[in-house]
């Protein structure tokens, strides 16, 4: 029970590491987003350097033409406050139910005079931003409306980027709509002037001037509102500046505000990185020893959450410089960072608890054990975010993400635990017959050198699923011969013929240069069975290991030794025989009359 808490407390401090990993292969599109931004947006508290001061000459023309936009609207404001107290007095000595036509012309009239003064505000004020100056009542705490607090500055970034053609664009548009409806007021007054040239009844007279009054009104705020549209948008062409000039204002603007905030970030980031690492590199070398670095837990546990704590350490830098710079774009983007990354750690726990267990040294799979992966026989080296596996028959080793042993199972290694059939420099022969030498076997292929100067690869994983014969592998080998002799010898075939066969063989093989005892371990000649033709005989040789490259030769010399010693006593050495009986006349005749039938 007490080693299944301290395994649940670990895992606690080893979870972020892993969750750190997962975390990036998610996030590269917000990543992206946040860089963009940094990169072209302008810091909060930034200029707009797109705008230059004009020319004292221009500045002197535009007040003057202020002035007297000014003063136009004021006159229009004058009128509209005479029309509204007249009609106002109008109104006041009639009954409820009456003058329906005055009560409409007041409240157009009431509405004209609201707009007449935001027009003269506005035409007073438009080089400045008046927005900020309006007040919001204070609403109940919403989780949703904070967070879009953290994410405005996001937006109010994107949203400057292209704030000057979304306003040169509004201002076409409102121009352009401005005179069409300023035709059709003008179209309209025409066809008045026109209508007031006949003599009409007093109720149309008075309908016909009401009208007059409306449409003269209208036309007059469209002139001025078609005025103002086009002086703001004459000062913000005026203040465009060529794309190689907004461009090297934007480089100085990001490297005295943003960039400036980018640098100092990494440079904290740096120096917190390193201070862990200089930290760690002390404690490794003055505090433990190598065997505590690969074998003990207590140091793993120790390790990733070092892990864990130069990434904390690196967090906590990155907002301090952040919130000393007021950069609450970027700080808004680290914000944003964290939140995605604990609602990414919900999806990925479960994974996480076992690739912990893993790097703990407790799950499945565990250092210095056994384990099968693509076919292979492998030791594990080391359980990290990239294992190692190591064969210690083949010549390198394989690094696999930790996620690929959640899947598999390893055992304990056995004394005289076999890892490849071969090794190098050994001598095989394959289930076809081939016989080489093996040149380099390593995770991928296996080479051989065959006869005549030739190599061959195979696949290391199909190579080790053969039934190779490895005549090296051993101390020694056997090569077995099958001889014949005629039936003849049938009387001493049991006693003679195998004793004079072996001493044969052996002078034989000493007379080519194997020395009995230490090329030749022994030679066993046997009666083996009774052939069609033949009496067989084995001859079975046993070799040392380190004559395996004489392996067809010695098979070779066992023959002939056979063959010298049948030639020294005459024996006959027998071949196959094909025995033909040939049947009487009588039944030869009786087929023929059955087949005539």
């Amino acid at each position: 029970m007490a080693q299944a808490v301290d395994c649940r407390l670990q895992g606690i401090f080893v979870t972020s590491t892993l969750w750190l990993k997962h975390l990036l292969q998610g996030m590269g599109p917000l990543v992206f987003i946040a860089l963009l931004v940094c990169l072209t947006a302008p810091p909060a508290n930034a200029q707009d350097v797109s705008a230059s001061d004009p020319a004292p000459t221009t500045r002197s023309a535009q007040s003057l033409e202020k002035l007297e936009r000014l003063q136009s609207i004021g006159m229009l404001i004058r009128e509209k406050r005479t029309q509204r107290d007249e009609l106002t007095s109008v109104l006041e000595g009639g009954a409820p139910g009456t003058m329906q036509d005055q009560r409409e012309r007041l409240e157009t009239v009431i509405q004209d005079l609201a707009s007449l003064r935001s027009s003269f505000e506005n035409a007073l004020l438009d080089n400045i931003d008046v927005q900020l100056m309006s007040e919001t009542e204070s609403a109940e705490f919403n989780w949703q409306d904070e967070l879009l607090e953290v994410v405005e500055p996001l937006l109010t970034s994107l949203k400057s980027m292209t704030k000057k053609p979304r306003q040169l664009t509004e201002l076409r548009k409102n121009i352009a709509l401005d005179s069409q409806r300023l035709s059709v007021a003008d179209e309209a007054m025409q066809a008045i002037e026109e209508i007031s040239g006949y003599s009409l009844n007093e109720g149309a007279t008075i309908r016909l001037q009401a009208t007059r009054e409306k449409w003269l009104d209208t036309r007059n705020l469209l002139n001025e509102s078609l005025s103002i549209s086009r002086s703001q948008l004459a000062r913000l062409e005026y203040n465009k500046n060529t794309f190689t000039d907004s461009m090297l204002l934007g480089v100085k603007a990001f490297i005295t505000g943003r960039g400036l905030t980018l640098l100092l970030t990494f440079i904290a980031a740096a120096a917190g990185c390193i201070f862990m690492r200089f930290c760690w590199h002390l404690f490794n070398t003055r505090l433990t020893n190598r065997a505590v670095r690969r074998k003990a837990t207590w140091y793993r546990l120790l390790s990733y959450s070092y892990h864990l704590l130069t990434f904390m350490v690196i967090v906590i830098t990155v907002m301090i410089v952040l919130y000393v710079r007021q950069d609450v774009l970027l700080m808004g983007l680290a914000v944003l960072l964290i939140a995605a990354a604990l609602i990414s750690l919900r999806t990925f726990l479960p994974r996480f608890l076992i690739e912990v267990r893993l790097l703990l040294n407790l799950g499945a799979v565990r250092e210095d054990e056994f384990v099968i992966h693509d076919g292979l026989p492998w030791q594990v080296m080391s359980l990290n975010m990239l294992t190692v596996l190591r064969n210690p028959a083949l010549e390198g080793i394989i690094r696999l993400p930790l996620g690929v042993m959640i899947s598999k199972v390893s055992r304990p290694i056995v004394r005289a635990e076999t890892w490849f059939p071969t090794k190098r420099n050994d001598y095989v022969i394959l289930p076809d017959g081939t016989f080489g030498q093996v040149l380099s076997q390593t995770p991928e292929l296996v080479k051989l050198s065959v006869k005549g100067g030739m190599s061959m690869t195979i696949p290391t994983t199909e190579f080790y699923s053969m039934h190779v014969l490895n005549l090296s592998g051993d101390d020694t080998f056997g090569i077995a011969v099958t001889f014949g002799l005629d039936y003849s010898l049938q009387g001493v075939s049991l006693t003679s013929v195998p004793e004079m066969l072996k001493k044969g063989v052996i002078q034989h093989l000493q007379d080519a240069g194997f020395a009995l005892g230490k090329d030749i371990s022994n030679v066993l000649v046997e009666f083996e069975k009774s052939g069609s033709s033949s009496l067989d005989f084995l001859i079975y040789t046993t070799v040392s290991n380190h004559r395996a490259p004489n392996y067809f030769g010695i098979e070779r010399l066992v023959q002939q030794a056979c063959v010298a010693v049948a030639n020294e006593h005459h024996w006959s050495i027998p071949y196959p025989q094909l025995t033909v009986h040939h049947a009487p006349a009588e039944q030869l005749n009786l087929v023929n009359l059955q087949k005539a039938a």
